[in-house]
């Protein structure tokens, strides 16, 4: 099993983009949509994203309102 991140509480308004990013966040790649109802939600890291120390986990809901998260790996 690779690296996975779980959301537990989003504020903002659903339906949720969820995306992972390079540490630059300029390279993202969409994952999911998600509402309230599939919290906690929980998901494996993609490649080549489970390789990075650092990446970031964007959420857009419905009005285009961005939550960023950074996730660093303690090796």
């Amino acid at each position: 099993m690779g690296k996975q991140y779980t959301i537990t509480y989003i504020t903002g308004t659903p339906e949720y983009n969820v995306f992972v990013c390079d540490s630059t966040g300029l390279n993202c790649v969409y994952l999911s949509t998600i509402t309230n109802y599939d919290l906690p939600y929980t998901q494996e890291i993609p490649a080549p994203f489970d390789t990075m120390s650092t990446f970031i986990i964007k959420i857009i809901d419905i009005n285009g309102c961005e939550i960023i998260k950074v996730f660093s790996w303690v090796h």
